[in-house]
């Protein structure tokens, strides 16, 4: 059962950065040059980024789960193994996955920087949902008790 936990956590926290920086970031750079893509791949790369997000944020809403502080350290693994991996890649053979992260100048790291914050926020607010949701079930069981 905590495994479960521990992979929600990771993926609502992923998630939750994915979407941020996705359409934050990238979209706007797509944008800027609509002329290399057509409308319906700027459609279909928002959609594959909408849904995700969106089928946990549904089963977040139903389940009871709560993040646990002590599992930030399991949420922090995949974004250092991507991040080490995005480093070789882009130094050793030079193989980017996003323009902006070459690991050659400051804005790599300063995006990295951003990443990682990004990743706690998105923990964090994952926490606090769960939390509220613990909070709302308490107030609706003491009213349901107190009749």
């Amino acid at each position: 059962n905590r495994i479960g936990y521990v992979f929600f956590e990771i993926s609502w926290t992923a998630e939750v950065v994915i979407t941020i920086v996705f359409w934050a970031i990238l979209v706007v750079v797509d944008f800027e040059k609509a002329g290399d893509y057509d409308i319906e791949v700027l459609l279909f790369m928002g959609e594959t980024h909408l849904i995700p997000i969106t089928l946990l944020g549904i089963e977040f809403s139903q389940n009871r789960m709560r993040f646990t502080k002590s599992h930030v350290i399991f949420t922090s693994i995949p974004p250092s193994l991507y991040t080490i991996v995005s480093i070789v890649a882009s130094l050793v053979f030079n193989i980017q996955a996003y323009p902006i992260l070459t690991w050659k100048d400051y804005k790599s790291a300063i995006f990295g920087f951003i990443i990682v914050a990004l990743f706690a926020g998105g923990f964090y607010s994952g926490f606090l949902i769960g939390e509220w949701k613990q909070r709302r079930r308490e107030r609706r069981t003491a009213r349901y008790y107190s009749l």
